[in-house]
């Protein structure tokens, strides 16, 4: 995990140095700490949602993205516990109570983020230090620090989001069923909260070095996963050719895909051209 108390410590210590320069760069290491935190919590949760499904890279971004399709609990705070001894088997507890009568250790804290707090520092740290401000007129003076006191301001509210983390030692993934299966490429598990399962919803294989991705699909409350593909017939045999998606995403206008089939041999190949969309006929 990071180290929150290492990150304060930098922060302050160019906070107390009080020039322009280390004021500027105070609010740099903000804005960086800002990110390390948010990234950490998404690649805890990187089984759930992986780095190609990522819409956005914002920090506070990401982190939404991760809450609404990977792992509802990445803002919360909460502690774990357990057991302090080894449930009876013969006798396991089944009632709220019996739960409650167990004694309990804690092996953990996660702290809980503000990810609205967080994601408007993010910016504000920016827009009132790292940057230049655009001259409105021929002879304005070009600033290259702005307005330090304000700058300081932001600082300190970076500071006291930071201090509010700083006892969280445990990230976890999240809880809750599962819906997960082997890919049908590299045999990667794969897998996801069931509840966070929409339907029509794409996910892609962990393996970096994979094509496959699939589609979700729900029905009366049951989960299915489809193959994305791209069928087609060989030019030359007519022998069915089946392509990972991924491989025809990628493509832009006028490139080719070269597919060899596997019966035959013969090199198909696949261009992406502009086509016209056409109004389906209305039945008499």
């Amino acid at each position: 995990m990071i180290d929150i108390s290492k990150r304060i410590e930098i922060i302050s210590k160019l906070l107390d140095e009080d020039s322009r320069t280390s004021i500027v760069y105070a609010a740099l290491e903000c804005r960086l700490t800002i990110e390390a935190i948010c990234y950490e919590r998404f690649a805890i949760s990187y089984e759930y949602i992986p780095h190609d499904l990522l819409r956005k890279w914002q920090p506070h971004h990401v982190v939404k993205q991760v809450a609404e399709e990977g792992n509802e609990q990445v803002t919360e705070g909460f502690t774990m516990f357990i057991s302090k001894s080894p449930t009876n088997q013969d006798n396991p507890p089944v009632t709220c109570e019996d739960y409650e009568s167990v004694e309990y250790v804690s092996i953990g804290s996660q702290a809980a983020l503000d990810l609205g707090k967080l994601g408007k520092l993010w910016n504000a740290l920016s827009n009132t230090s790292l940057h230049v401000s655009l001259p409105h007129a021929k002879g304005e003076e070009i600033e290259i620090y702005r307005n330090s006191e304000k700058v300081k301001g932001k600082i300190a509210e970076s500071l006291n989001e930071f201090k509010k983390i700083l006892d969280g030692n445990l990230l976890s993934s999240g809880f809750g069923e599962e819906y997960y299966f082997n890919c049908i490429g590299c045999d990667t598990k794969l897998k996801k909260r069931a509840k966070l399962i929409k339907h029509g919803e794409m996910v892609v294989c962990l393996n970096p070095d994979c094509p496959e991705s699939y589609y979700f699909s729900v029905e009366d409350g049951e989960i299915f996963h489809i193959r994305r593909l791209l069928i087609t017939t060989c030019a030359d045999c007519g022998n069915s050719i089946e392509i990972p998606a991924r491989f025809v995403d990628k493509l832009k206008f006028g490139q080719t895909l070269n597919e060899g089939c596997s019966e035959c041999g013969y090199n198909n190949q696949i261009r992406l051209i502009p086509g016209r969309a056409t109004k389906p006929e209305a039945e008499e």
